[in-house]
């Protein structure tokens, strides 16, 4: 947003203008031409995210007017989540619907994740609502924001990292939620589980790069973000298997996407969890230094770029699902974290 305010400026208006259903679910995926979309589903986390967006627009900018011709719409989206059979349908602060999101798979039941991300959409959505003058939705906001934070604190925080509390799905998802079968089964699929998820906090990393402070107990998150690093990056992988794609090799270290510590891994657990990814890696090395652990945030930096150092392959290039992916752009948030003068921690 810092660098390239009026490209990223045009893509929320885009996004916002053209991509909205008339339920207010946002269309993850957006179709050239604009006036015609094609695309139908919402992902919980997106959604969330480009609320959060929206007022790193605004943080940026200081114009008021842009955020008020797009309030009306960002206000419906972070409302979308109430819908009955949706992300939020009873209004605790926590997810618990049908929540389609990163991996082309639906969570089911809480997980710090999606949740992390609302909660960061309420913060959000409650500071937008206080410039455009909305006390009542702001007023909201704040109070599903501290019930959902004490919730996952309480619930999903297992004294050392967050989980994922896998549940039935409701019998009638919300409109554009639900994209693939598994919400018909009583034991769905693709799920986190007890697993330690690298993308656990990634949340509290958007909220800290537009300056929402903490989303959790910060005693909580640094332990989590700790035991995250310990049990996931690897010096190497010559003991690990990977089913999936491989984007490091035997030599290699990386940061993996979730592992499974204890006993009761999933029988199917959610794609790509034994991946890694570069988008990833600098997210939660950013995140790391965020909270004071700079030499494990350096550690996952300098593992990322050894892989692509121009010699094994494109230094320019860091491929997920195809190449030249754009999360892999979340390393310049490092240079914002690395600032000597960042007050987010």
């Amino acid at each position: 947003v810092d660098l390239f305010p009026d490209l990223h400026r045009s893509m929320l208006e885009a996004h916002y203008g053209f991509a909205l259903t008339p339920e207010s679910a946002q269309r993850f995926r957006i179709s050239l031409p604009l006036a015609n979309q094609t695309w139908d589903g919402a992902a919980a986390d997106g959604q969330m995210g480009m609320i959060v967006r929206c007022y790193q627009q605004y943080r940026v900018d200081r114009d008021p007017t842009w955020l008020k011709t797009l309030w009306t719409k960002i206000k419906s989206a972070l409302a979308f989540a109430w819908e009955p059979g949706g992300w939020d349908a009873d209004q605790d602060g926590v997810m618990e619907g049908v929540q389609h999101n990163t991996y082309d798979v639906e969570f089911f039941g809480p997980n710090a994740m999606c949740t992390g991300w609302y909660q960061a959409a309420l913060a959000a959505g409650s500071k937008m609502a206080g410039v455009v003058g909305d006390k009542e939705f702001a007023a909201k906001c704040d109070d599903l924001r501290h019930k959902g934070s004490a919730w996952v604190d309480e619930h999903l925080y297992n004294g050392r990292f967050y989980v994922q509390h896998v549940q039935k799905a409701p019998a009638a998802p919300a409109p554009h939620t639900a994209l693939s079968g598994e919400f018909k089964s009583d034991h769905p699929r693709f799920q986190i589980g007890n697993g330690c998820h690298t993308d656990q906090l990634i949340g509290q990393y958007k909220a800290n790069r537009a300056g929402l402070g903490d989303l959790f107990d910060r005693f909580h998150m640094k332990e989590a973000a700790k035991s995250m690093f310990k049990l996931n990056y690897r010096a190497n992988l010559r003991d690990h298997y990977n089913n999936m794609r491989t984007y490091a090799t035997a030599d290699e270290g990386c940061l993996l996407v979730c592992t499974y510590p204890d006993p009761g891994r999933p029988e199917f657990p959610f794609p790509y969890w034994s991946e890694c990814w570069t988008g990833m890696e600098y997210a939660a090395a950013a995140l790391l230094i965020d909270l004071g652990l700079k030499k494990e945030g350096e550690t996952v930096v300098a593992a990322a770029r050894g892989r692509h150092d121009g010699a094994k392959r494109n230094p320019f290039n860091e491929p997920e699902c195809g190449s030249y992916y754009a999360r892999s752009m979340s390393s310049w948030a490092l240079l914002e974290a690395w600032a000597p003068d960042s007050q987010r921690y």
